[in-house]
């Protein structure tokens, strides 16, 4: 009961955002397509929590965006242009390699490259994720190894379950121009061992979308609000990926 309470007091900024956020996005855009612009998330009206097959996504890219802080939802611009295919970020990505160094051919911390490529951060830098030092790094990994036993073990849990909020923290994901649902930011740990242990289904965050939709979503629930046109299209994303 306390750790719940702590998580909820850790937590409670972000559902405080979350409401903020609803209520901009009420007096903003209602059946206005030009508030869109200005729909901003974290949001309580909007669902963009969806569960997909990580493996039906094709795209990573790394988007100067940090959602958990509050973004617009819908960006235009070329973020999504730089965007790469996950079969050369599955064999380049330290992250992404670890994974399977730990979860497949179970080598020890030391060996794998995640663990060397933070050492020469570590060497460069003088620290990186909060290790400061060799052993500290080595237990950042076998923190990871841990953390990837337990979704191959008792499968992928939400962030809901370690207390976290429905509204930022799940694997962080983006709809480019061309309606691809891609990997972003946050969670390539989590997302590279769902991908690696054929998960069929894992929630991820859709954190923002194309401008280049705009009218897709006036369309997706005919005389609705665009909160709940958004919604429906949301939903549309959620099919074509589950």
């Amino acid at each position: 009961m306390a750790e719940r309470f702590r998580a909820f007091v850790r937590h409670f900024p972000e559902r405080l955002m979350a409401c903020r956020h609803y209520a901009m996005t009420l007096a903003a855009a209602g059946f206005r397509p030009e508030g869109l612009v200005r729909v901003r998330v974290p949001n309580v009206g909007i669902r963009n929590v969806i569960r997909v097959d990580p493996n039906r996504i094709d795209f990573y890219c790394s988007v100067p965006v940090k959602p958990r802080r509050g973004s617009r939802f819908f960006i235009g611009g070329d973020w999504d242009v730089p965007k790469l295919p996950m079969a050369e970020v599955e064999t380049d990505n330290p992250k992404f390699v670890t994974c399977r160094q730990l979860l497949v051919e179970h080598l020890a911390p030391e060996e794998t490259a995640e663990f060397k490529m933070l050492v020469g951060v570590l060497d460069s830098r003088g620290g990186y994720r909060g290790c400061g030092s060799r052993e500290e790094i080595r237990n950042y990994v076998e923190n990871l190894a841990r953390m990837y036993a337990g979704i191959r073990d008792r499968g992928y849990l939400p962030r809901a379950h370690f207390g976290g909020t429905r509204y930022s923290g799940e694997i962080e994901c983006a709809l480019d121009r061309d309606g691809n649902l891609i990997k972003i930011n946050a969670g390539n740990h989590r997302f590279a061992a769902a991908r690696i242990l054929g998960l069929k289904s894992v929630p991820v965050q859709l954190c923002f979308v194309h401008e280049a939709h705009f009218p897709a979503v006036a369309r997706a629930a005919g005389e609705g609000t665009f909160l709940a046109r958004l919604n429906a299209f949301i939903g549309t994303v959620e099919r074509r990926y589950s």
